[in-house]
C-alpha cells in the first residue's frame, strides 16, 4: 500500500546531506517504508537491535558499510595450522587490527564507493534508540555525528526507532550531538478505509475468501502491526482449504501465534505500569480511536479517568514518557504502541466503554 510518507521520505533522501529520523511504534512499518522507498542497492542497513555496548553498535554499523563497499577494513591475515615453511597446507585467519579508528575508515570507504558509483547511498540505522541506551552511548553519538558530518556530501542517513521518549532526546535536547540536525518523519497506523481496500486486494491475490468478521479482525490486526502483514497473510494461506471461506475462528487461530509473540513483548511493559498510568494510557487509546479532541488535562479528562487529580495525571504522563509509550507533536499527546492499546482496551472493555461514553457526552454537535 502506498503511504503518503513514502513520497515525503523519498524527497528527504534523494539528495545527499540529510539526516532523517523515522519515529513510530514497534512493527508499524518503519523498516519496510525505508526498504520500499530506497531501492537499487543504495540502502545500507545497520540494525542495532540487541546491541549491549557502544562497541557492538560500532561493529554493526562498520559491518553494514563493509558489505556495501565489498571489502573488509583494518584486517590482517595470518597462516594458522601445521603447514610447510611457506604456509602451504595451513589455514588463513583474519582479524581486526587493534587501535584503528574503524568507524572513520568505514565512512571514508563509503564515500569513495559512492563517488565511484555516482550514487547517493542511504545508511539506515535501525533501532537507533539503542545507542543512546547503552553505556557511553552519548560519546558514541558524538563520534557518529562527526563521521556523518564529514560524509554527508556523498550520502544520506536515516535513523529509525520506536522508543519515542529516548529518541526525542536525540533531537530536542541541547546537550544532544544531533540537536536541531534531524528531519523528523512520524509514522502512525495506516488510514482505515484505504487500508481495508488494500488488504482486501492482497487477500484476493492470495485467493483467500474471508467472512466479514474474519476480514475485519484480520485487517485491524494488520493495521496495528504493519511490519507483520506478510506473516499474517502466510499464516492465513496455510490454514485455507481450497475454495473454502475462512471463518472468524480460523482467522483468529491463524494470527494467534504472531499475537502471542507481540503479547510477550507487551506484558513486561504492562506489568511495569502503575494503575494511574494504565488508566491514562487507556484514556489516550480510547480518545485517539474515537477521534475525540478532548484535551489530556482538564475536568473532562479527569472525569473520564475516574476522577484522577491533575497532578496525578501529570506524574502518570511522565512515567509513560519514560517508558517510551507516548509521543508529543502538534501540541497533543498520542499513545505510541497500537498493539499495546488493543490489548489494554480488550482487557478492560468495561472501563474503555465508560471512557468512550464520557467522551461522547462532550462531543460537539
Amino acid at each position: 500500500m502506498d503511504r503518503p510518507e513514502e513520497r515525503e521520505l523519498r524527497k528527504m533522501v534523494e539528495a545527499a546531506g540529510a539526516i532523517v529520523m523515522i519515529e513510530g511504534p514497534r512493527r508499524i512499518g518503519k523498516t519496510s517504508l525505508a526498504r520500499k522507498t530506497i531501492r537499487g542497492g543504495k540502502l545500507i542497513e545497520a540494525n542495532l537491535y540487541g546491541a549491549k555496548s557502544s562497541e557492538q553498535c560500532e561493529a554493526i554499523i562498520v559491518s553494514a558499510i563493509e558489505e556495501y563497499v565489498g571489502r573488509s577494513l583494518a584486517v590482517e591475515s595470518s597462516v594458522q595450522g601445521s603447514g610447510t615453511l611457506f604456509g602451504f597446507g595451513g589455514s588463513i585467519a583474519a582479524k581486526r587490527i587493534e587501535g584503528r579508528d574503524l568507524m572513520r575508515q568505514a565512512f571514508v570507504a563509503l564515500c569513495r564507493k559512492a563517488e565511484d558509483a555516482n550514487e547517493v547511498p542511504v545508511l539506515l540505522i535501525d533501532e537507533a534508540q539503542t545507542f543512546l541506551e547503552v553505556k557511553e552511548g552519548l560519546d558514541f553519538a558524538k563520534r557518529l555525528r562527526t563521521q556523518l558530518q564529514r560524509s554527508l556530501h556523498s550520502m544520506t542517513a536515516v535513523f529509525a526507532g520506536s522508543n519515542s521518549s529516548t529518541l526525542s532526546k536525540l533531537h530536542s535536547k541541547s546537550s544532544s550531538p544531533f540537536y536541531k540536525q534531524l528531519e523528523i518523519l512520524r509514522l502512525g497506523p495506516l488510514p482505515r478505509d484505504g487500508f481495508y481496500k488494500w488488504i482486501g486486494k492482497r487477500l484476493s491475490r492470495h485467493s483467500l475468501s474471508l467472512e466479514r468478521e474474519a476480514f475485519e479482525a484480520t485487517a485491524e490486526f494488520c493495521r496495528d502491526v504493519c511490519g507483520d502483514i506478510q506473516r499474517v497473510l502466510n499464516a492465513l494461506y496455510r490454514r485455507a482449504e481450497s475454495g473454502a471461506t475462512i471463518s472468524l475462528d480460523d482467522a483468529e487461530k491463524a494470527i494467534s501465534w504472531i499475537a502471542d509473540g507481540l503479547r510477550e513483548d507487551a506484558l513486561p511493559i504492562l506489568n511495569s505500569m502503575t494503575q494511574n498510568q494504565l488508566a491514562l494510557y487507556l484514556f489516550l487509546s480510547v480518545r485517539d480511536r474515537s477521534g475525540s479532541t478532548v484535551p489530556t488535562f482538564g475536568k473532562i479528562a479527569q472525569e473520564a479517568m475516574g476522577g484522577l487529580p491533575g497532578g496525578t495525571i501529570s506524574k502518570a504522563m511522565e512515567g509513560l514518557a519514560r517508558l517510551g509509550l507516548v509521543s508529543y507533536w502538534d501540541g497533543r499527546v498520542y499513545p505510541d504502541n497500537p498493539f499495546l492499546e488493543t490489548m489494554l482496551i480488550r482487557a478492560n472493555e468495561n472501563a474503555a466503554s465508560k471512557i468512550a461514553a464520557s467522551l461522547l457526552r462532550h462531543l460537539k454537535p
